[in-house]
């Protein structure tokens, strides 16, 4: 019989979780395994539709008409769902949907996972029943702070990147660094929304400090994304007379070619649960500059491929800038590393390795 697993989330909108799901869904299908969607709506329905990929309308999900009785009502349902299509697994993405689908899982004998991504309700999740899944060390470690029994987290890494679209053959990697040996300046770059949390305003300073210090050849920072505060950095660049070393490109799908078009990656979040953009540049061969917070240093190993920084010292920042603006041997040591980890550890083959032992479908 042909495995099969329900994926359920209060909403599938085009963000984060919602495409870590189509992600995983994929991953599996891959290896022969059905994956079923529930939730009450969002954007990525129609995407599903296009990809060949069920989902199943329950309103009650919806965050907004949360109650005891609509609990019920998704609980009822979803019940009722798991009896006809026999699925072996129900893995729940955020901690509501867990909750309603833990009567159906008890009913059918299903296996029941949720993932974690860090929201902020880990202090709830030590009374659940079922087993955690956390997107980082990270986040395990939040989740033991908060009382969670380790035992009952496993970690699965949010290793979302297609194989296809990254560096294998260093043959490869050294014809990229040459058409990169053709930009000038020294390019960073930074694919981030605006949401005022990603540290736009701290590389905009550390670019400032960067000025300061003594041979430091020109460089552009290309940012790379839309958001509310957008026109606020805009603003203060300007307001600090940086504009011909910035580039502010807007949201865009084709990010390997913003990743192509550079020498250094630079992040400097307040906080990251795992940070999968990092590893996209990584896995184009980009040394990275990131702050050391969050699950960020699983992703970047300091003074190997790239280096972890306090976000809010602009002035360490900056050195780091110089160093690897000068440094071409130092930049394609760190490329070929990160290129070569985010290969072995962030692919969509390893995410369904992981998964698939994690649901215990090995043989």
């Amino acid at each position: 019989m042909k495995r099969k697993i329900l994926f359920v989330r209060s909403d599938l909108k085009l963000a984060g979780p919602a495409r870590l799901m189509l992600s995983s869904a994929h991953s599996l299908r891959s290896r022969g395994i059905d994956v079923v969607f529930a939730s009450s709506g969002g954007e990525l329905i129609s995407v599903l539709d296009q990809q060949g990929f069920k989902h199943v309308h329950i309103p009650e999900l919806s965050i907004e008409h949360r109650s005891a009785f609509s609990t019920a009502t998704v609980a009822f349902k979803l019940a009722l769902l798991c009896s006809r299509e026999k699925f072996s697994v129900i893995h729940t993405f955020n901690a509501h949907a867990g909750v309603a689908a833990y009567p159906a899982a008890k009913i059918t004998r299903a296996k029941i996972f949720n993932t974690v991504l860090g929201n902020g309700k880990e202090f709830f999740l030590k009374h659940v029943p079922f087993e955690l899944v956390a997107v980082s060390q990270s986040v395990k470690t939040k989740l033991i702070s908060y009382g969670v029994d380790a035992s009952k987290i496993r970690v699965v890494y949010n290793s979302t990147l297609d194989a296809n679209f990254l560096l294998k053959a260093k043959t490869d990697f050294y014809k990229l660094t040459e058409q990169r040996d053709e930009i000038a300046p020294i390019t960073f770059v930074s694919v981030a929304m605006f949401t005022g949390q990603k540290g736009h305003k701290e590389i905009v300073d550390a670019v400032r400090a960067y000025y300061e210090l003594d041979q430091a050849p020109p460089i552009r920072v290309i940012f790379v994304g839309d958001g509310p505060k957008k026109n606020e950095i805009s603003a203060y660049i300007a307001s600090l007379g940086l504009e011909s070393s910035f580039r502010l490109t807007g949201a865009t799908s084709e990010v390997f070619r913003q990743l192509d078009a550079a020498h250094v990656f630079i992040h400097l979040p307040e906080m990251e649960t795992f940070g999968i953009v990092l590893a996209e540049a990584a896995g184009r061969g980009l040394p990275t500059i990131a702050a050391d917070v969050g699950g960020i240093p699983e992703v970047v190993d300091d003074q190997q491929t790239g280096y972890l920084v306090n976000r809010l010292d602009s002035q360490a920042v900056a050195r780091k800038m110089r160093e690897l603006a000068i440094d071409r041997d130092m930049r394609l040591k760190m490329g070929w590393k990160g290129a070569t980890k985010s290969l072995a550890c962030f692919t969509q083959e390893k995410m369904a390795d992981d998964l698939i032992d994690l649901y215990g479908f090995l043989n």
